[in-house]
């Protein structure tokens, strides 16, 4: 008997505590420069329904990107860091609706360097210096399927070919249900 009240007590704490994180309208992206300071902006993970009575959740997945900036064919570039997009030069970064995606920045060539995602509410800290870091997790959802650029926001980057997309793809449905 004592383990299903514990059990309850647990279930109700852990209710109350997505019911806290918000809705899934909450902007909120964390960003982590390699000094350890947060800074945040942008989307929320929590993915609780807005409305008052039970709390909905969803399963998401984690998707993971480290680009590398640097001088390609004469050109800045963002360059992929391992998996499908190692060593390809501002790559598509695919993902489906519902994704968590963390992004990881890291400088190759010395310079400042950012990089935004605007239509999705992303800036991740200037970083300067070889090896330098930064990061940001943001959830892409149903409404974001399209295309969304991300470049560097420092002056002249973007046009000397910092620019690539993030491609949110539609959901496949599986027929009727």
């Amino acid at each position: 008997m004592r383990q299903g009240t514990a059990f309850f007590v647990l279930l109700i704490g852990l209710t109350l505590g997505l019911t806290a994180c918000g809705s899934p309208h909450d902007n909120h992206v964390v960003a982590t420069p390699t000094d350890g300071s947060t800074m945040s902006t942008g989307r929320s993970l929590a993915a609780v329904s807005p409305m008052p009575g039970p709390v909905t959740t969803r399963a998401v997945t984690l998707v993971e990107f480290s680009l590398e900036t640097g001088i390609v064919d004469g050109r800045m570039a963002f360059v992929g860091v391992g998996g499908a997009i190692d060593g390809v030069v501002n790559p598509d970064l695919v993902v489906p609706p519902g994704s968590v995606v963390h992004l990881t920045v890291i400088n190759g060539d010395g310079m400042p360097h950012d990089l935004a995602v605007p239509d999705l509410g992303v800036q991740l800290p200037m970083i300067s210096g070889a090896g330098a870091t930064s990061e940001a997790r943001f959830l892409v959802e149903v409404a974001h399927v399209g295309t969304h650029s991300y470049f560097c926001t420092v002056a002249g980057h973007r046009q000397a070919g910092m620019e690539g997309r993030i491609v949110v793809t539609p959901l496949v449905s599986s027929g009727p249900p």
